[in-house]
């Protein structure tokens, strides 16, 4: 059995388009870039809280997730 990446590709997911991809076509690069960095403050703040190592692992992975496709984004845009 294939172990599940809940940060990378929740099984959720995966029914039609991905959420990320709307709303990066419907949103301005400035409001782009405010979405994922109110995200990473997000996962940032409540980190811990949910009561589960396994919880905040995964929020971590999140954090890095969102910081990631903060950089491919920017730099997507500085080749434009």
């Amino acid at each position: 059995m294939s172990e599940v990446d809940i940060v990378n590709q929740p099984p959720h997911y995966k029914k039609g388009i991905e959420t990320i991809k709307v709303i990066r076509s419907k949103l301005t690069m400035e409001e782009y870039i405010g979405y994922l960095r109110g995200t990473i403050i997000k996962y940032i703040t409540r980190l811990g809280y949910k009561g589960h190592d396994e919880d905040m692992i995964n929020d971590v992975g999140k954090i890095i997730w969102y910081a990631k496709e903060l950089e491919d984004y920017l730099k997507e845009k500085a080749d434009e």
